[in-house]
């Protein structure tokens, strides 16, 4: 049986959503084969570097075979609170489109944390079509709404944030700095998230716009209501699941209608606009104008 979370870094009573497993080195060194250069999962980040890792020997049963390892120096305390900070988030969320932490370690050299491995993140990531693009979409929102029904805020939702698995779900990762909603401002903490979000569906869009195809541009118009100024004005990642979730139809319509972000279509002439095709046109010239 895997050894119950109970590493010097943390404190009784964080860890009761989910049991992780506590890894010793040895186990680690085993997984990426001393911690091989050639096992290196692109460069080496701020806070540490990951390693592809095999469980070859079955060791864990709720581990799988495949695995990412995060290891981070014990530089100081920073380090050492971002770990816990991202341990105490991912085990109180479980959730299809956020990431699956098996366990972590806690050694006299390093912290390290033990994720299911993904295929890629979406940083330079190109959708091969609208459906495509839309799942990403619904996928990351999903994760999103998740992570603030438990009571978090990411503060760091950007593509290489954003992990794309074998089966092309979309999951969440790298909560380093999240942190639980404070009482006051609560809204506004998670409306951060929404910004962030607003500008993950720009770059995506954007990363095609050779190849732009009109009924694209509601997504560019969804963005701009996650971005407006006033965090009060932004949708809640709730109301962003719901209307991704429906035709284009029915979120063009929802988007004009907010009184509130007016100013963004005040140039669209709509007497004439009968059908999604149309409004897409309109839209689509607007914003191939604008940015």
């Amino acid at each position: 049986m895997a050894p119950r979370a109970k590493g010097r870094g943390l404190l009784r009573g964080e860890l009761t959503m989910m049991e992780l497993i506590n890894f010793s080195d040895e186990d680690l060194h085993k997984f990426t084969k001393g911690f091989s250069e050639k096992r290196l999962l692109g460069k080496p980040g701020a806070f540490g570097q990951v390693y592809k890792g095999r469980n070859k020997g079955n060791n864990y049963a709720n581990c799988p075979r495949k695995v990412a390892i995060k290891i981070s120096e014990r530089k100081d305390e920073y380090v050492r609170i971002m770990w816990k900070q991202e341990i105490n988030a991912l085990s109180s969320i479980s959730h299809a489109n956020v990431i699956n932490l098996v366990g972590f370690a806690d050694t006299e050299e390093y912290y390290a944390l033990v994720y299911e491995r993904a295929k890629q993140d979406l940083e330079g990531f190109r959708a091969s079509n609208k459906g495509e693009l839309d799942a990403i979409l619904l996928g990351v929102a999903s994760g999103l709404e998740a992570i603030h029904s438990a009571g978090f805020v990411h503060w760091d939702i950007q593509l290489r944030n954003i992990l794309l698995m074998k089966d092309n779900t979309v999951k969440i990762v790298d909560f380093g700095l999240a942190t639980r909603k404070g009482e006051k401002m609560k809204s506004a903490q998670e409306k951060f998230d929404v910004f962030c979000f607003g500008n993950l569906i720009r770059e995506l869009v954007l990363l095609e716009r050779k190849e732009w195809s009109p009924t694209k541009c509601p997504r560019i118009l969804l963005a701009d209501i996650c971005i407006v100024n006033n965090p009060d004005d932004r949708p809640s990642m709730a109301t962003l699941v719901s209307k991704l979730k429906v035709p284009c139809s029915a979120m063009v319509n929802w988007l004009l209608k907010l009184e509130k972000c007016a100013c963004i279509y005040n140039n669209i002439e709509l007497e004439n606009v009968d059908t999604i095709e149309e409004y897409d046109v309109v839209l689509y010239a607007q914003h191939t104008t604008r940015v």
